[in-house]
């Protein structure tokens, strides 16, 4: 069971960088690999809880698992009262998968303190590992001449977040090409590259692969380089954000605070721009302005004045991929409104009960994941705060994944022999 479970992480980590190019390669039931490990990790959770459910079963759940089972009770109730079920339980399914994905794995690796470590490690090593080969293939595409050879495929694949589209195999902005590696478009990869930078920085110890010091860490700065590098590529300014956030903050953490100890995120940070505003005048003026930054604001507006109307039980399915389903299949015409922002899509589709235990999930995830780890909740905040990117699959999977294991470590340091030890 402990080498099955290993390799259900290790697999998770290393395909979800992957599943753009798994779903235009390897089209079909492929593409629903994901939801076949989540099942299989939750049917494994169901065993054990009944097994000891004799063992005071309801009093072991931890505050954010009771968390995540009422928003999930409250969701049904919602699905239970709609006139459409059908686009009830798509929304649903959308809102609803990191809470899932969180509780069944908290309650995994709760109940698997023991081998706790060896699981973080392989989901870790396996993300870092399909992220690297993410980014080659996006550079590749880009300057190697590969959007050539994978033009015919990505262009017949239909798109599962944008019913109705098809899948590009790269976005442009202005004059410059955002890369998107495997992935499925340049701001789900960027975002799950952030996830691998912030492994490599601050789980250094997953990542010596050799006795020698020096290989060890030419390996993790290489990994920080190249995820740097796409990154930028990507062309995602809040990902540029968040990543000299984790540089700034692993850097300010290790050190005495001092400015003789901080040259390192410096000289990078200094690079970074020197690179940036080095750019075409054009695309230094796109990168501020470019299309879609009013969005950011407009449409929440538009969504909070939408969410207003049925404030307490919310408007289920309204807006976002299960209204463009909707009206897809009715108008022949795949647009709907898109919050840009988490917690007004919350609201709007769950209500004031729905937001308050989505805003209390997230203040006890500060309360029992130790004060180093909390960039990567900030960093999450600040995505979600100006796009519903929880609403695609591997980005849920990839952060309430690590959500889960970061909750269960805590702030204790006692939970690794010496060997393994993260913090």
């Amino acid at each position: 069971m402990t080498f099955f479970l290993r390799a259900c992480f290790l697999l998770l980590g290393l395909l979800l960088p992957l599943h753009g190019a798994i779903t235009v390669f390897l089209d079909g039931p492929f593409r629903f690999w994901k939801e076949a490990i989540l099942v299989i990790l939750a049917l494994i959770v169901l065993w054990q809880e009944i097994k000891a459910c004799k063992e005071q079963f309801w009093q072991s759940f931890s505050i954010p698992e009771w968390i995540c089972l009422w928003f999930l009770a409250w969701l049904n109730i919602l699905i239970w009262m709609s006139d459409d079920k059908t686009t009830a339980l798509i929304a649903s399914r959308y809102l609803s998968l990191g809470f899932v994905v969180f509780f069944v794995l908290s309650r995994l690796l709760r109940q698997q303190k023991e081998l706790f470590p060896l699981y973080f490690k392989d989901f870790t090593r396996g993300l870092v590992s399909g992220s690297v080969i993410s980014t080659i293939f996006g550079l590749w595409a880009k300057f190697g001449g590969g959007f050539e050879m994978m033009k015919s495929f990505y262009s017949s694949t239909i798109s599962s977040w944008v019913p109705g589209q098809t899948l590009p195999l790269y976005h442009q902005t202005g004059p410059f090409i955002r890369i998107q590696g495997m992935s499925s478009g340049p701001g789900e990869f960027s975002h799950l590259l952030l996830l691998g930078l912030y492994f490599v920085l601050f789980f250094p110890a997953f990542f010596n692969w050799s006795r020698k010091r020096l290989i060890n860490c030419c390996t993790q700065y290489l990994f920080i380089f190249l995820f740097l590098i796409g990154i930028v590529q990507s062309f995602s300014r809040a990902a540029i954000l968040v990543a000299l956030g984790f540089l700034f903050w692993k850097y300010w953490t290790h050190t005495e605070r001092t400015a003789k100890q901080l040259w390192k995120p410096i000289l990078v940070i200094i690079i970074l721009i020197t690179g940036f505003f080095g750019m075409h005048d054009n695309l230094r003026e796109n990168f501020f302005t470019r299309l879609g930054s009013s969005d950011h604001i407009t449409r929440p507006v538009e969504a909070l004045q939408k969410g207003f109307k049925h404030p307490v039980l919310g408007q289920l399915g309204s807006i976002g991929p299960a209204a463009r389903s909707k009206n897809l299949a009715e108008n022949n015409n795949d647009y709907a409104l898109i919050s840009e922002n988490i917690f007004v899509d919350i609201f709007v589709q769950t209500g004031f009960v729905g937001l308050a235990l989505g805003l209390a999930f997230w203040w006890q995830l500060f309360r029992h994941i130790h004060r180093r780890h909390f960039p990567l909740l900030c960093g999450m905040l600040l995505l979600g705060s100006i796009a519903t990117i929880f609403d695609m699959t591997p980005i849920s999977l990839g952060f309430f994944t690590t959500l889960a294991f970061l909750s269960t470590l805590g702030n204790s340091r006692s939970h690794f022999p010496d060997q393994l030890k993260l913090i």
